[in-house]
């Protein structure tokens, strides 16, 4: 039993002698250059990312923001051509809907999210029959 306390008495007794001291100390005191550069490194790398963020932010500053599944999508400027238009401003007559470009304003203002038309789906698929008179070209 003693030997077994002994052993671990000069086990750790190293750790707190001045050797190991001045052995981290030294460690430490060597990598000081290398720890600098480091943390140099880091930093520079921090900020080239706060300026990555910065430009990305101002770039998305202006589009609209995804509120849903489907991305917002600009509207095609509906105009007349120069054949179509008339003498006077008075005869022309304005081109789209309201409706759409009302809509259209709400999802660009992130008012409303950007929808697709619903598709209908059938409940079961259509059976398939084949009629008596019709005849298989052979």
């Amino acid at each position: 039993m003693k030997n077994c306390i002994r052993r671990s008495k000069q086990r750790f007794s190293g750790w707190f002698s001045g050797n190991f001291i001045n052995y981290i100390y030294n460690f430490f005191y060597f990598r000081l250059k290398s720890i600098k550069k480091e943390i140099v490194r880091s930093e520079r790398a921090f900020a080239a990312r706060a300026q990555r963020k910065l430009l990305k932010e101002e770039a998305t500053k202006d589009l609209p923001k995804r509120l849903g599944p489907h991305k917002f999508k600009d509207p095609d400027l509906e105009v007349k051509l120069s054949d179509e238009i008339e003498g006077s401003l008075r005869k022309l007559k304005p081109e789209g809907s309201l409706l759409d470009d009302r809509l259209k304003s709400f999802q660009k203002r992130n008012i409303i999210e950007p929808r697709k038309k619903a598709k209908s789906k059938r409940r079961y698929a259509l059976k398939k029959q084949v009629k008596r008179r019709f005849k298989a070209p052979v």
